[in-house]
């Protein structure tokens, strides 16, 4: 081998351990995951309903409310309707309890379940 193939070869083991240490002085703290109860309901009017006040998904965020919670996210389901996340925690036990009792009064097409983040 050449010199000049010898100190390529040291430069680019150095450059190496380099971006390696400051890998590890950046790494960030793990992220913990969290839990939620998903709710889906969907867009459906009921025949001769008015069409806000007798949308599933509409009726769902009420009972949602009802039930204690303040605090959940709406986002569009994969379906035509609308899912909610709640996230699961100690403080909101009671309302996931509610919500368990409750979602299959307003419709049947209520789907409950469950994701981690």
């Amino acid at each position: 081998m050449t010199r000049s193939n010898l100190v390529a070869f040291a430069l680019g083991t150095f450059a190496s351990l380099v971006s390696v240490a400051i890998a590890l002085q950046i790494k960030s703290d793990p992220v913990e995951p969290k839990a939620y109860r998903t709710v889906f309901a969907p867009d459906i009017t009921e025949p001769g309903g008015e069409e806000t006040m007798d949308n599933v998904a509409y009726r769902v965020g009420e009972m949602l409310r009802e039930c204690g919670l303040s605090e959940f996210e709406m986002r569009l389901g994969d379906l035509h309707g609308i899912t909610y996340d709640i996230e699961i925690s100690s403080e909101n036990t009671q309302s996931l309890h509610c919500i368990e009792d409750n979602a299959r009064g307003v419709d049947k097409a209520v789907k409950l379940g469950f994701k981690v983040i």
